[in-house]
């Protein structure tokens, strides 16, 4: 996986979310959504990008971010299947928590991608 495409995957979440958000008839499960490592970035956190860029500090901190950011899409999940609409779409929102930790995400992505760009 690029940088960019780990970018483009990890922004479906946010498409993903909204539409359950959309259509809850469907609940999903928060205890596999709040598993880090079951998404496209997260393989490619703990397989090929730990093996190339394990040392990086961006990515460490890309990881922990990773794990706290499906921990929020995990209470976006749990408060739908509740019917707490207005609770998950609060965690969804521009400034919500879900929100903040996503930009962190792409943010820690693109430190890595230029780290690995400066280095070559």
């Amino acid at each position: 996986m690029d940088f960019e495409q780990a970018i483009a995957s990890h922004l479906a979440w946010k498409t993903k979310l909204q539409l359950f958000l959309a259509h809850p008839e469907k609940p999903l499960d928060p205890e596999i959504t709040r598993q880090d490592t079951h998404c496209e970035l997260g393989a490619w956190l703990y397989g090929e990008g730990a093996q190339r860029y394990h040392s990086l500090p961006d990515f460490v901190a890309l990881k922990t971010e990773h794990a706290k950011f499906h921990r929020a899409a995990a209470r976006v999940v749990a408060e739908a299947n509740a019917r707490r609409m207005e609770q998950a779409e609060a965690l969804l929102a521009a400034h919500g928590e879900y929100s903040e930790l996503s930009a962190n995400i792409v943010s820690l992505i693109n430190r890595v991608r230029r780290h690995v760009e400066l280095s070559r």
